[in-house]
């Protein structure tokens, strides 16, 4: 090892390989060049993407039983996201590359092969043969090498363009096309499990320079509807937030500059919602997992659709894995490293680690919903051909995408798993499926049960009654503000905090509008201050009016209405409300203009007085009870107990 200060800020320099002729400072990322026992300096490198990884230079591991030293990085990104290239010093004095992507681990050496293909002859799932093995492409596609840090075998001048190529094969053994030279130059080697490296000196969890800072994770908010979001312990990985309360696609890869991806047209609430709450934690195959993401997925023939539900889960080390629900069971899915025995044929059967695979349906899957943190770019226009295989209890599929731009096969291995030990560790919602039966009531019943019956439905009215005219008189105003809808200001209003006091209760949101001839829609949004959850709901006004053709009268709607939010626990909230309006089908436009640019003169559309009252009064919802749920139970036993 060779040490040397940085001529920029004084900061210690070591070279830990003899070989090594560049290096970066730690502290102030200044390029040196090393000549003999001076260094040059060359310029500045671009800061690195904050990510989770829990390498460093400086971690030690084994590889096929040679320990080897991280002594430097590149960071690779494209479109989909970012992945590591570690520098690798062993022992025997050999020179490696660790690639670091999704928590998958692939380390190889650079090999000599005159035969290589162009990057425009590389065709997905092709097979090509390297040093008498059969591999195939996997992902081909184009990135950037945009920062570094550490010693490097050559010199980084900037960023520079890398298209690739990955390609597996029927073994762990993988290998990788690079394109960055005019000449393409191979690297061979195999993927392998994070315990297998016996990893020492590992970067520390908590080490805030490779994360976003505690402000950024805690302000952000969705630019759709204002909601706030805490970003997983997947944080600095994640590339894609999906807002779990109006569905908004927001790129999170840059801190501090958030992106709108995409915006659904359909409301929220007739989403499929996810039985595993978003951020749950638990321990699942010896190792504890966060729940980050969810999406709920579909494949249609004809007019028949068939969903499946998919959780992400995370772990700092082990990287990602899929929870998946389908058909009322649930599997443990994780991306393979090796291939099956038939790769380029969909509909033939699969071997794989000693089993066969019989061929069980191919579909196009398709995104219903998404929600929570994903480390790629995620498209709810996605489309992907599915092929599925089945043996036991296992299930192998492959899936390619069909509409991004750096199209990738994938091949998946999920196991069955209990549903008993996946509600326990990650608070399942909902009942089990299991031990369920159904009670049938008994006909051997006397003419007392029609009495017994009778009565008990007086009492339940009698009691239901006293409880909603006591609740009328609990009543109160928590909130009110007044508010114009004008175009060419920003429609979004949020209001003032309030509190709601003492236990859980329904609230009432009222709308006390000046309609004329036109319609109204708010995306609503209850958050809570101190907790960050938020209720999301919709309400639509709309008041016609005017003169038929026989000089009648007519109207149709209501200026004025409302709705009720249920359960609202106590404590401090604020309401976020976005606004729509129109006098047609469509709306007009609210946007307030870019910066930079004239502002129209302002048009005022509709004034507004809104309320906000609670605990509410259930005076439908209790007559509804009754007389769909209560009164037919002691009406059936009246029929059942006739003494004929």
């Amino acid at each position: 090892m060779f040490e040397i200060s940085c001529p920029s800020c004084g900061n210690p320099i070591f070279f830990r390989r003899e070989s090594s002729l560049y290096a970066t400072c730690p502290a102030c990322s200044s390029v040196l060049l090393r000549k003999d026992v001076n260094v040059e300096l060359l310029g500045k490198a671009a800061d690195l993407q904050p990510d989770n990884t829990p390498l460093q230079i400086g971690t030690r591991g084994q590889y096929n039983g040679q320990p080897f030293e991280i002594v430097g990085r590149i960071q690779v990104r494209q479109e989909e996201g970012f992945w590591n290239e570690w520098y690798l010093n062993y022992r025997d004095g050999r020179e490696g590359w660790l690639g670091e992507a999704l928590g998958e681990y692939f380390l190889s050496f650079a090999k000599q092969d005159a035969n290589l293909p162009s990057f425009n002859d590389i065709a997905l799932n092709a097979k090509y043969t390297f040093q008498g093995t059969d591999f195939y492409a996997a992902n081909v596609g184009k990135s950037v090498v945009s920062s570094y840090e550490g010693e490097l075998p050559f010199l980084m001048n900037g960023s520079y363009e890398l298209p690739y190529a990955d390609l597996r094969s029927q073994s762990r053994q993988a290998a990788t096309l690079d394109y960055s030279e005019d000449r393409p130059m191979l690297f061979l080697g195999s993927y392998e499990e994070f315990e297998n490296l016996h990893f020492e000196n590992l970067r520390d969890p908590e080490d805030h320079v490779q994360k976003r800072s505690a402000a950024q994770s805690v302000s952000l908010k969705c630019p759709s509807c204002g909601a706030p979001h805490t970003l997983s312990s997947a944080g600095p990985q994640s590339q894609t937030l999906a807002c779990e309360y109006c569905g908004t696609g927001i790129d999170i890869s840059q801190s501090g500059e958030y992106k709108v991806l995409w915006q659904i047209t359909e409301k929220i609430k007739s989403q499929p919602k996810p039985k595993i709450k978003l951020g749950t934690k638990g321990t699942f195959k010896g190792v504890e997992w966060e729940v980050i993401g969810y999406q709920c997925k579909y494949s249609q023939e004809g007019q028949t659709v068939y969903p499946w539900q998919e959780y992400l889960c995370y772990e700092r080390c082990h990287g990602y894995r899929y929870l998946i629900f389908s058909q009322g069971k649930w599997s443990w899915s994780q991306t393979l490293h090796e291939l099956p025995s038939h790769p380029q044929e969909t509909e033939h059967a699969q071997k794989l680690r000693g089993k066969t695979f019989k061929h069980s349906e191919g579909y196009t899957g398709l995104v219903a919903a998404v929600r929570g943190e994903f480390p790629y770019k995620v498209d709810v226009k996605a489309q992907s051909d599915i092929q599925d295989y089945v043996c036991g209890s296992y299930t192998l599929s492959r899936e390619c995408d069909l509409i991004t731009e750096n199209p990738e096969v994938y091949w998946s291995l999920a196991e069955s798993v209990d549903e008993d030990e996946v509600r326990q560790a990650f608070k399942v919602s909902g009942k089990s499926r299991k031990n369920k039966r159904q009670t049938v009531p008994s006909k051997k019943t006397d003419g007392t049960l029609k009495k017994f019956t009778g009565r008990m439905g007086c009492c339940t009215f009698l009691l239901g009654f006293l409880f909603c005219l006591f609740m009328q008189f609990q009543e109160k105003g928590l909130y009110q503000q007044q508010f114009s809808i004008a175009t060419g200001q920003d429609p979004t209003v949020i209001t003032q905090e309030f509190s709601v006091d003492s236990r859980t209760q329904a609230i009432e949101v009222s709308f006390d509008t000046d309609l004329d001839n036109r319609w109204l829609y708010f995306d609503l949004s209850l958050i809570n201050t101190q907790t960050q959850e938020a209720t999301v709901f919709n309400k639509t006004i709309s008041y016609y009016h005017g003169v038929d053709s026989d000089g009648e009268s007519w109207s149709e709607g209501c200026r004025n209405d409302s709705i009720v939010v249920p359960r609202v626990k106590p404590g401090t909230y604020v309401l976020a409300l976005l606004p729509q309006t129109g006098t047609g089908k469509d709306p007009q436009s609210l946007q307030a203009p870019p910066n930079g640019q004239t502002a129209q003169p302002q048009q005022r559309l509709v004034a507004v007085n809104m309320k906000i009252t609670g605990p509410v009064t259930y005076w439908g919802i209790f007559i509804s009870i009754f007389v769909f749920l209560i009164l037919p139970i002691p009406g059936y036993y009246w029929v059942m107990s006739d003494d004929d």
